[in-house]
């Protein structure tokens, strides 16, 4: 009833007709139509006036406010004019709706969508910038700069939105070729795992490192004493004592360069190897492979995070190797040893 009476196609009179008639066998349902009809500028005035007249029996409060809208209702020509419009512009979308679900239309946005993801991982990957201030920060030794670094990298293959687009690129784009992805629906639900290797450090690794370059740095100096001699033949343990404590600076500084470098291979890794091959692997709809980049990203992101706790370790601590724990110069020393307590020549040589 409600639409028959709003139907801006029927007469102005039918209109009326057909809600006195409900008026006069169920009043308090006809409110809602004489309303309706009042308020309604393609109704002729005269047609209004009586369905308010109607109206003001059963509902007073509502007649008056319908009688109150009368000088704000735009004039007939306007309303049937902009009823004309609305009617247009109902059919133009329409039109519109029915092209977009033409068969190139939706392949169109297909495509149009499955590039906006890959967009979307490609920008993700355009770390580089960070290396500049990577570079800076180690340099500076700026701890909470590195930390917001190696936060960024992070950020870059953690974002669970990674994840998600990669699954809706493997749904639409089997929408849109077929089976020609190498996976199939049943696969999405599974986990991959990081396979592709990675630079990774160890403390063991790192410990073992500097126990070589103190040994390299040792053997250097005996090269060079060997050669050229002792700077004062009555002061070898002052020497000595003086190399140990070069060769631990040394081999301090050469641990915060190697933990350093570890880390800037981490973000290079992932800049300009892992996150091409990630996207690459999305480009040729092999989403195995880019669900195994994501993970071996996370893994790498995981590498970072301990990579900076041995960098940050590596600025504040003391290194020492006592030169005892090593083959050379253990015998040296305990040759210096034997000469200070007179039982061997200052001569000797080893």
């Amino acid at each position: 009833m409600e639409q028959l009476v709003a139907h801006p196609g029927a007469t102005s009179a039918d209109r009326l007709a057909l809600a006195m008639s409900v008026a006069q066998r169920a009043p308090k349902d006809a409110t809602s139509l004489l309303c309706c009809l009042a308020s309604d500028s393609i109704v002729q005035v005269g047609h209004r006036m009586q369905a308010i007249g109607r109206l003001d029996e059963i509902d007073p409060s509502m007649a008056e406010k319908m009688r109150a809208t009368q000088t704000r209702l735009p004039a007939a020509r306007v309303a049937r004019d902009q009823h004309r419009e609305a009617a247009e512009r109902t059919q133009r979308e329409a039109a519109a709706q029915r092209e977009r679900e033409t068969p190139k239309a939706v392949v169109d946005r297909l495509d149009s969508k499955v590039e906006e993801l890959l967009d979307d991982l490609r920008g993700r990957g355009s770390a580089d910038w960070l290396a500049d201030q990577l570079d800076n920060h180690i340099a500076e030794t700026d701890w909470e700069g590195v930390a917001q670094d190696i936060a960024d990298i992070c950020g870059v293959v953690c974002d669970g939105d990674i994840e998600a687009s990669l699954r809706l690129l493997e749904v639409l784009t089997q929408i849109r070729f077929g089976s020609e992805t190498s996976s199939t629906p049943d696969t999405l639900g599974l986990d991959a795992q990081g396979d592709q290797d990675f630079p990774q450090l160890t403390q063991e690794e790192l410990e073992g490192y500097a126990r070589t370059e103190a040994k390299r740095s040792w053997e250097f100096w005996r090269k060079l004493v060997e050669e050229h001699g002792w700077d004062d033949e009555d002061d070898r343990f002052d020497e000595l004592d003086h190399q140990m404590d070069e060769v631990n600076r040394n081999v301090g500084a050469s641990i915060c360069e190697r933990t350093g470098n570890h880390l800037r291979a981490l973000q290079q890794h992932l800049v300009w190897e892992l996150w091409p091959a990630l996207v690459n692997a999305a480009e040729e709809r092999d989403y195995a492979a880019a669900r195994g980049c994501l993970a071996t990203a996370r893994l790498l992101s995981d590498e970072a995070e301990r990579a900076e706790a041995l960098w940050q370790k590596a600025t504040v601590e003391d290194y020492s190797f006592d030169p005892l724990t090593m083959s050379w110069p253990r015998d040296f020393w305990l040759v210096l040893e034997k000469w200070r307590g007179g039982t061997a020549a200052p001569s000797a040589r080893l």
